[in-house]
């Protein structure tokens, strides 16, 4: 069994049968892990089938693995091999424990889109707190393939990622499910890189990666952490406020005091929305439509001390924009934020 502690940054989102979120469930959990244990595995240039990718496939190659037995490992992804497909079971088990420390936490917010998003309507709506829990993983051994990739470094390694460079949960656009996690043993971490990068490609399917397609699904290597600290709360809340106005006058309500904007509100919404109203016009790709997803995410507010800090995630598809990345801390700088640190992939989890 392998055992890690989990504090909530942000409070997170699991959802229920009605879309809310007022209990823990598991399933959330795993969406989020598999989604970034297989942005791990891109991130190697290995081959990942888009299970979970929506679209029309029009490329045979693209559809989701199914285990043929007379094929075995060669019939499906590195990804479903960990994670499980049709006829395939999933090669590790994950629970909760010392429930105790999970409970909800009310958010309260007036905006009428904000509302029908998150509370289907109503103004009053719960997320997940998480003080002191424990997230354990029990490898399954169906198969003994430590030659090839051994499960438990690379639990390691994709749990040093989402403290690093992701979250838990779902709704993270929203600003949901950045944790803190302890227990991360840095030399798994290390060696779960190596075999990644040994990998013995041919055991697994593999196969075209220079679809349209397949560069649209997530690769680690292409996001981008950046930590912000509120400086001048006043003039922090103040531009948020002047932002959104229709004639001159707020369409959304933003307290403006700083804690009951960090305990009351998502108020990562507003974050990731006012930094959307100032660079969509010259970077409109990234910020979404209604066909595409938001390329650009920003925590809640997370309190340390007696600082309100957040951070603003970046999931390029290309490659990294060294003048959009300027942009964002061009855009919080002029509202009165101050840039603390950039982490990638590279530099935070591998180094």
């Amino acid at each position: 069994m392998i055992d890690f502690k989990v504090k909530s940054l942000t409070p997170i989102w699991s959802g229920d049968i009605e879309g809310k979120s007022e209990r823990l469930r598991q399933t959330s959990i795993v969406g989020s892990l598999r989604y970034f244990g297989e942005a791990i595995l891109r991130g190697f240039d290995i081959y990942i089938c888009p299970i979970v990718y929506n679209g029309d496939y029009k490329d045979n190659s693209l559809k989701k693995c199914i285990y043929k037995k007379e094929k075995h490992l060669s019939s499906i992804c590195a990804g479903c091999y960990i994670w499980g497909t049709t006829n395939w079971q999933k090669q590790v088990r994950i629970s909760f424990d010392n429930y105790s420390s999970i409970s909800p936490t009310n958010f309260q917010d007036n905006n009428r889109w904000i509302s029908e998003v998150l509370g289907k309507g109503n103004i009053n709506f719960k997320a997940i707190w998480i003080t002191n829990a424990s997230i354990s993983f029990i490898p399954l051994n169906t198969y003994n393939t430590e030659d090839i990739l051994d499960t438990e470094n690379y639990i390691h390694l994709l749990m040093k990622t989402i403290k690093e460079l992701g979250h838990i949960g779902a709704k993270a656009r929203a600003g949901f499910g950045f944790v803190d996690i302890e227990g991360i043993d840095e030399q798994k971490v290390k060696k779960s890189i190596g075999e990644l990068k040994s990998l013995r490609r041919n055991i697994f399917r593999d196969e075209n990666k220079n679809n349209d397609i397949y560069r649209m699904l997530s690769n680690i290597r292409m996001f981008v952490r950046l930590d912000f600290k509120i400086q001048d709360t006043n003039k922090f809340l103040g531009s948020l406020s002047n932002t959104f106005t229709f004639k001159g006058r707020p369409t959304m309500r933003i307290p403006r005091d700083i804690n009951e904007f960090y305990l009351k509100i998502p108020n990562g919404f507003y974050i990731k929305y006012f930094l959307r109203k100032k660079l969509k016009r010259d970077y409109p790709y990234m910020f979404g439509s209604k066909s595409n997803g938001s390329l650009v995410y920003s925590s809640h507010i997370i309190k340390e001390g007696n600082d309100y800090k957040f951070r603003v995630i970046i999931e390029f598809q290309e490659r990294l924009r060294s003048d959009f990345v300027s942009a964002i801390k061009t855009t919080l700088a002029q509202a009165g934020c101050i840039f603390e640190k950039e982490v990638t992939f590279e530099k935070g989890v591998l180094s």
